[in-house]
């Protein structure tokens, strides 16, 4: 009897420090810059929630090319995410896109809510059919860069010259049951050859009310294991003591 009463008392010990001890996944915040002249930043992680790249030259196109993106913990938190790509600014020498991704995982489920975005800046310079373009995806497969999930409306800006610029758009999207990831994709297109400058912002504001922590159905079986074992041992141990 001693060793079944053991063996239950092993079982609870085991499934719930299995359940306590499991460390959450860490989130992923990266930003990848890469253009049609060949320039590539690589995937930069920014673990303290701010992100700084700087390219100058960033390839034959860009005299320079300079972005700073922020999210959780500095912009924004998992519950109410705020991703900003609060600098973006560009110095093109020729035609050419430049493409900016930002992503970041591990947003807590979300009921019914707004994702907010908005596009704006000082100055954008360049020649006929130029264009800078910003859209948002939160997807519910968490994944890095992913782009499947629900998508924010499309916000695209003509140059105006040095002058101030702005567009915002507001999208109401269902439940989000899990932990879902943001990407940012913005494309500034210089079209002519002259090239051309800009200096803007881009943010996806997204405050919700949270589901709180989804168990994963391991984590909630484990869990049944350690209390099943805990019951088992106390009912052992309440008969013994009254034998």
């Amino acid at each position: 009897m001693r060793s079944v009463r053991r063996l239950g008392l092993v079982a609870a010990i085991v499934g719930l420090t299995l359940v306590w001890g499991t460390n959450p996944a860490q989130a992923a915040f990266k930003l990848h810059v890469t253009s049609t002249g060949g320039g590539d930043s690589t995937e930069l992680t920014g673990p303290a929630g701010i992100i700084v790249f700087s390219g100058t030259p960033f390839d034959s196109k860009f005299a320079s090319v300079s972005v700073t993106s922020t999210s959780k913990p500095l912009s924004g938190s998992a519950v109410d995410a705020d991703l900003e790509t609060q600098t973006i600014d560009i110095a093109a020498k020729g035609p050419v896109t430049l493409t900016i991704l930002v992503t970041d995982t591990d947003f807590n489920p979300t009921n019914t809510a707004t994702l907010s975005t908005s596009l704006g800046g000082s100055n954008f310079t360049a020649g006929a059919g130029s264009s800078i373009t910003g859209q948002t995806w939160k997807n519910s497969d968490n994944g890095e860069f992913s782009m499947t999930g629900f998508a924010s409306s499309l916000i695209t800006q003509s140059p105006v010259g040095v002058a101030a610029f702005s567009q915002s758009k507001n999208d109401v999207h269902g439940p989000i049951p899990t932990s879902y990831s943001i990407t940012q994709m913005i494309v500034v297109t210089f079209a002519t050859a002259t090239g051309g400058t800009a200096n803007f912002t881009y943010s996806s504001i997204n405050p919700h009310a949270d589901f709180g922590a989804v168990p994963e159905p391991s984590t909630m079986a484990l869990a049944g294991l350690g209390s099943l074992g805990l019951i088992g041992y106390g009912l052992r141990r309440r008969k013994a003591l009254g034998a």
